[in-house]
């Protein structure tokens, strides 16, 4: 099985996930990757210092494979955010919540340890609303999104 790619495995915490459990020994979940557009299932195990990808999905596939058999709690994952591609960026904008996290897709940037990170600025989401920055096609997008929260 392939590996997590090094930037996203520095990056968990900073993109969608859904965890099934995490303990001191290792974590297993699924992570939605903003630079891939992907949906992968993972396995950290830390006492075998390794990590795997047992699936990996779009979201059309994530839908057709993944949804009909999956429970409540995942379900309620995969709906809680939305995502808004253009050449530079992702926009993931929180159902939960009222936050938008807004990754770029050109350079990666570096953690406080100098390890390779997914760079990600979170906002309030009125405020990329009012901001001045976003295309036409990102504004409605984020019109809809706050339509349905």
């Amino acid at each position: 099985m392939p590996s997590l790619p090094l930037p996203l495995f520095w990056s968990l915490s900073r993109c969608p996930q859904h965890l099934f459990y995490e303990d001191q020994w290792g974590e297993h979940g699924w992570v939605y990757d903003p630079r891939r557009a992907r949906y992968c299932c993972y396995d950290i195990d830390r006492k075998g210092q390794h990590d795997s990808v047992s699936a990996e999905e779009t979201r059309a596939s994530f839908t057709e494979r993944v949804l009909p058999r999956a429970g409540a709690p995942l379900r309620a994952w995969f709906g809680s955010f939305q995502s808004f591609r253009t050449d530079d960026e992702e926009l993931i904008a929180y159902t939960d919540r009222d936050e938008v996290h807004r990754f770029g897709l050109g350079a990666l940037g570096e953690d406080a340890y100098g390890r390779p990170v997914y760079p990600v600025e979170v906002v309030d989401f009125d405020a990329v609303l009012r901001g001045q920055a976003l295309s036409p096609a990102q504004r409605s997008w984020l019109q809809s999104v706050a339509r349905k929260m």
